[in-house]
Parts: structure tokens; sequence; C-alpha cells
């Protein structure tokens, strides 16, 4: 029975790509050292090609704080544009392992602060998030999804330059979109 990877290498990976599978990459024990060496040079190799797909991904970063001013928004009820707004509001996320949370939102127009706490699940499994290192995607993006209300659900599109979202209640959604400060 072959060996798997050396377990060494199996924790680095684990570690760059934050997923914990096994490859299935097989080292013969008995093997020649010229056919070692190869062996060697291509898992050097498919770990260099991992970490730079992960590293190379700059969506965001666990712990990362982003904040956002809105460029605009659109209010959508009875199948019609009900109402437009231009850059109101400046929005704080906090990103840490699968969730995004808004931490504050602060009107531009009134100059206040909105207390928000909004928690938002990241769908992982969607072939474009930054994460998955099985996809042909050329642009990564995190989409997650949240409840900002008692009866309303939001889906955030965060990318390395903006952050869009969708927010549905029972009779309106609005659709915003906002670029990234910090």
């Amino acid at each position: 029975m072959l060996p798997l990877i050396d377990p060494q290498i199996q924790i680095v990976l684990n570690a760059i790509t934050g997923h914990r599978f096994q490859i299935p990459i097989r080292i013969q024990e008995s093997v020649e050292p010229k056919h070692r060496d190869i062996k060697m040079k291509k898992i050097l190799i498919m770990l260099l090609l991992v970490s730079t797909h992960v590293l190379n991904s700059n969506v965001s970063i666990a712990g990362e704080t982003i904040t956002t001013q809105e460029i605009d928004s659109y209010i959508y009820q009875d199948g019609k544009v009900d109402g437009r707004s231009k850059g109101q509001f400046e929005i704080t996320y906090y990103i840490d392992g699968n969730t995004v949370t808004r931490t504050r939102v602060y009107d531009l127009i009134k100059k206040e602060v909105i207390p928000d706490n909004t928690v938002y699940q990241i769908q992982r499994q969607l072939l474009s998030d930054p994460t998955n290192i099985g996809s042909v995607f050329p642009y990564r993006v995190i989409r997650a999804i949240g409840q900002p209300g008692s009866d309303a659900i939001e889906i955030l599109t965060i990318s390395e330059t903006h952050i869009q979202s969708v927010r549905s209640t029972n009779n309106y959604f609005v659709v915003s979109r906002s670029k990234r400060i910090k």
C-alpha cells in the first residue's frame, strides 16, 4: 500500500487553502532517488500553484474591515422603479470566517449613525468564491445572505472594488451599489 503525501506537506496545504482534504497523490517508498526528486518537484509546484491562487484572490481576508460609500440605490415596488437615491450611506462591514457583519451605517445626509449588527452567512459553496480552489472563474466575489429586519432578506456581493446588495421585503426591494473606500 502506498502512503499519501507526507503529513507535513498535507498540514501546510491545509493551512494555505483553509480546507481540510486529502490529496490522492501517492509517493512510492521504494522509488529511485531520481524519480523521488521529480515527484517532490511536482508536489512543490502544486503547493506553489495553490498558494498563488489563494494569495491572488484579493476580495477579502478573514478578519478584514471594509468601509464603503454608497454610489446609488434604487427602490422597486409593484414592478417599477419607485425611487432613487444618490450616495446616502457610508457602511462598514467586518468579514471573519464564514460571516460578514455590518457594524456601522452612517447617514451622510442626516449626519447620524444608524445602529446595525446584521450578520450575513458567506456562501462558500459557490464556484466564484475566492476560497474555492477548483474554480475556473477569473472574477472572484464573496456572496453572503443575511436578514437585516424581521421581514427582510439581503444578499451582498463583495468584490475587490465594490459591494452590491439586494434587499427584499414583502412589498418592495432595494438594489444598491457601493464603492470600497477602506
